[in-house]
C-alpha cells in the first residue's frame, strides 16, 4: 500500500531523517575541524622538528668545520715534522760522509806517519854506514890529492874566499889561512877533478 505523506508516522519519519541529516552535517563540520586541528598540530611539530634538525645541522656543521681546521693543523704539522725528519736525515748523511773522510783522511796520514816513521829508522840505520863511508872516500880523495900534487901535477895555491870554494872533494891544508895547493888545469884554467889529476899524472910519467 502507498504512504501517505500527510500521516503523522510520515511526518515523524521525515523530521528523523532531517535532525539525521543535520546531526551528520554537524559530525562532519567537527570531524572536519577536528582533523584541521591535527593538522595544525603536526605542522608545529614538524616545524618544531625542522626548526630541531636545523639547529642539530647546524651544531654538526660547526663540529664537522672544527674537526676539518684540527686535521688541517694536524696535516701541517705533520708535513713540518716530515720536512724536520728530511732534513736532520740529510744533515745525519752528510755528516757520516764527513765522518768517513776524516776517517779516511787520517788513515791515510796514520799510513804515512808509519812509512815516515818506517823511512827515519832506516835513515838512521844508513846514517851510520853512510857517514863512514863518506869519511873514508874523503881521507882516499885528500890522499890522491897529495900523491898527484907530489908527483908534480899541475898547481895552483888558492885561497877561500867569496870569490873562490875548493871543491868539497879537496882541502886547502886545514889552515887558519883557509889557502893551500890544488890540482889546477892551466889551459882551461879550473881546478883538475880527482880522475884528471890522475890521468895527468900518469900521462907525466916516462914510459918504461
Amino acid at each position: 500500500s502507498t504512504t501517505n505523506p500527510l500521516r503523522p508516522s510520515a511526518l515523524t519519519d521525515t523530521r528523523r531523517c532531517r535532525r539525521r541529516r543535520r546531526h551528520t552535517c554537524a559530525h562532519e563540520a567537527v570531524e572536519q575541524k577536528q582533523h584541521e586541528i591535527d593538522l595544525d598540530a603536526k605542522d608545529c611539530e614538524l616545524q618544531e622538528l625542522q626548526e630541531r634538525y636545523d639547529e642539530l645541522n647546524l651544531l654538526r656543521t660547526r663540529e664537522l668545520d672544527a674537526k676539518h681546521r684540527e686535521l688541517q693543523e694536524l696535516h701541517g704539522r705533520h708535513d713540518a715534522l716530515r720536512k724536520a725528519w728530511v732534513r736532520m736525515h740529510e744533515d745525519n748523511i752528510a755528516k757520516d760522509r764527513a765522518c768517513t773522510e776524516k776517517d779516511r783522511q787520517l788513515a791515510g796520514m796514520e799510513k804515512k806517519l808509519a812509512e815516515t816513521k818506517a823511512s827515519e829508522e832506516m835513515a838512521n840505520m844508513m846514517v851510520g854506514p853512510l857517514e863512514t863511508m863518506r869519511f873514508v872516500m874523503k881521507q882516499e880523495i885528500l890522499n890522491i890529492q897529495d900523491l898527484v900534487l907530489k908527483a908534480g901535477v899541475s898547481k895552483k895555491r888558492k885561497r877561500e874566499s867569496d870569490d873562490f870554494q875548493a871543491p868539497f872533494y879537496y882541502s886547502l891544508g886545514g889552515n887558519a889561512s883557509k889557502q893551500g895547493d890544488l890540482p889546477w888545469d892551466s889551459e882551461e884554467d879550473r881546478v883538475m877533478t880527482p880522475s884528471e889529476a890522475v890521468a895527468c899524472c900518469i900521462e907525466q910519467q916516462p914510459s918504461r
